[in-house]
């Protein structure tokens, strides 16, 4: 049985996948009596292969955003829905991951070549829900250290990190819009 080639897996950017060879890797394989090593290679290739297409689909979804804006294609989650195959659910969260790497783009990057999981742009996305758009773009400033946790961790334990985030930047904000408050009732 071949091996999966798991150097590739675990790439900094998108351009240094070799998605093909990933994909011809694991079609080569018969799994009834792999071992340990070669399916922990097999799932590292997955990984790969899956969130290069979750950045591909991101990419496609901001296409079909503009083409919808240009009065050019049926609404997003429609077009996803009807030629994705996919939930109205899992179409707005394509839409959602889609605004988040716009506003975030290293994690976009970082999709593409497998350093974080579509399950760790979700949890920004649940961690943001709700702020308003200067908390949002308050939490955006801190794409570079949030990557790099994300890198490092679970979604699971990515997302607690990023409440606490957005936790703190509501706090922040509530406080000076008090302070603002304050200050012009004593003006």
């Amino acid at each position: 049985m071949s091996q999966v080639n798991t150097s590739t897996s675990r790439v900094a950017d998108e351009s240094s996948i070799d998605i093909a060879s990933l994909v011809a890797d694991l079609l080569s394989q018969s799994f009834d009596q792999a071992d340990r090593e070669s399916v922990n290679g097999a799932l590292q290739a997955v990984r790969s292969v899956r969130t290069w297409l979750d950045a591909l689909e991101i990419r496609v979804a901001r296409r079909v955003r503009q083409l919808h804006d240009a009065g050019r294609a049926d609404s997003p989650v429609t077009t996803l829905i009807d030629n994705n195959g996919c939930s109205g659910r899992d179409a707005r969260n394509t839409l959602d991951r889609e605004g988040l790497c716009a506003d975030m783009p290293l994690f976009e990057t970082a999709l593409g070549g497998g350093r974080v999981g579509g399950a760790h742009l979700d949890a920004i996305a649940r961690a943001t829900n709700g702020l308003s758009p200067d908390a949002k773009a308050a939490f955006a400033n801190h794409q570079e250290r949030l990557l790099a946790l994300a890198s490092q961790m679970s979604p699971d334990s990515f997302e607690r990190r990023c409440r606490d985030l957005a936790r703190s930047i509501r706090a922040q904000l509530d406080a000076a819009a008090e302070a603002d408050r304050v200050s012009r009732q004593r003006s």
